[in-house]
């Protein structure tokens, strides 16, 4: 009775952790696209609100809507209203007008 018990009390929590890890994820993606680009610097155009962990010295990915991974460890180097500055020896590979989906990276994605 008591392993039903503590099994069904750990698929719940397991549960519940998966769903929030889920949410989450959701929030940390925003839409933006390339207005300029100029040598190792891009300059996105965040559609909608900028999200929070967006901040000067962040480090960002941008992938594609197809799941085509363009910019990895790009660091944030500044931020004007919606316009987000980014500085990664990748950015030469982005195109103006492209559109990606930016999510939080890793500090140690650009080595």
């Amino acid at each position: 009775m008591i392993k039903k018990l503590l099994l069904a009390l750990f698929a719940l929590t397991l549960g519940l952790a998966t769903a929030q890890a889920a949410d989450a994820k959701a929030d940390e993606t925003t839409s933006a696209k390339v207005t300029a680009v100029s040598g190792s610097t891009a300059k996105f155009e965040i559609s909608g609100d900028v999200a929070a962990w967006i901040k000067k010295g962040a480090f960002v990915r941008a992938v594609t809507d197809k799941g085509t991974l363009v910019l990895r460890g790009a660091k944030v180097t500044a931020i004007d209203g919606k316009t987000v500055t980014v500085q990664s020896a990748m950015a030469k590979e982005l195109k103006v007008g492209d559109g990606f989906k930016l999510s939080k990276g890793k500090p140690t994605a650009g080595c």
